[in-house]
Formats: structure tokens, sequence, C-alpha cells
């Protein structure tokens, strides 16, 4: 599964004014936006808020709370926080989820968890926002300097 993050590098070169053309191809950013977009993941998952009462996560993204049909179908999730009351959507997105550089120069984040579309529509866990731009152009005008 992938899911796109719609953002054109564009943007990037924007931001890092002109650092982008030291790196001479965009692939070679992907593995310093991989490595932030990984951290923010965690720190996302951290901010989970309770799957009763929804709220908002790192980011600045709210997650509505699930339904009350799904917490009576699946009472073990009442007492839990959305999308790591079972860990596995976590998992897949912190451990296996790797960022690519399409041909169309946008960014796709490839992760093999089945739902991850759908779970990514409901909810937003990746998504850009001020904070991880700035790591991001920080790190990479560092390592360019």
């Amino acid at each position: 599964m992938e899911i796109k993050l719609t953002v054109n590098t564009q943007n990037f070169e924007k931001k890092l004014q002109g650092f982008a053309d030291k790196a001479a191809d965009m692939k070679a950013i992907v593995p310093i936006i991989n490595e932030e977009i990984r951290e923010d993941l965690i720190l996302r998952f951290k901010s989970s808020p309770s799957t009763t009462t929804g709220g908002e996560v790192y980011g600045g993204q709210q997650w509505q709370e699930l339904s009350e049909g799904y917490l009576r179908t699946h009472p073990k999730r009442q007492s839990g926080q959305i999308y790591i009351d079972t860990g596995a959507f976590r998992d897949a997105m912190t451990t296996t989820g790797e960022v690519k550089l399409s041909g169309d120069g946008e960014f796709t984040f490839e992760v093999n968890a089945p739902n991850a579309e759908k779970l990514q529509k409901a909810r937003p866990v990746l998504f850009w926002h001020n904070d991880l731009i700035k790591k991001i152009t920080d790190k990479i005008r560092n390592r360019l300097k």
C-alpha cells in the first residue's frame, strides 16, 4: 500500500533556498526525509488519544473517537488508544514504512499495512506540518553545507 504525501518537491526546493541544487538530485535527500518522517510518526503515535474520546495528535491533526458501534463490537478497544490499541498499524508505519520519490516529483510512503489508505483517510497519520518541514529542511541544510 502507499500513501501519497501531497507536497511537491518544488516546495522543498523553495524552503531549502538553493540547497537542493547542491544535492543535484532529490533522491539524495530521501533518506533524510525517511528518518524525519519515521521520528514524526513515533511522536504522533505516542500522542494518540483514547479510542473513546479522540483528540489532537502531534502535528495538530484531530483524530475522531472510534464509533460507539465499533467499540461495542470490539470491547477490548474501549480502553486503548487510537491506532495503537493493537500496535499492528503503528509498528508497520514506524518500522517498515518507507518514503520514495515518485516519477512525478511527489513523495510516496510505502507501507505493508492492508488498511493503510483507509486508516489514513479516516484519521490522517502521515501529513506535513510546519515542525516536520522545518526539521527536514534544517537537517538537509546541515548535511549539504
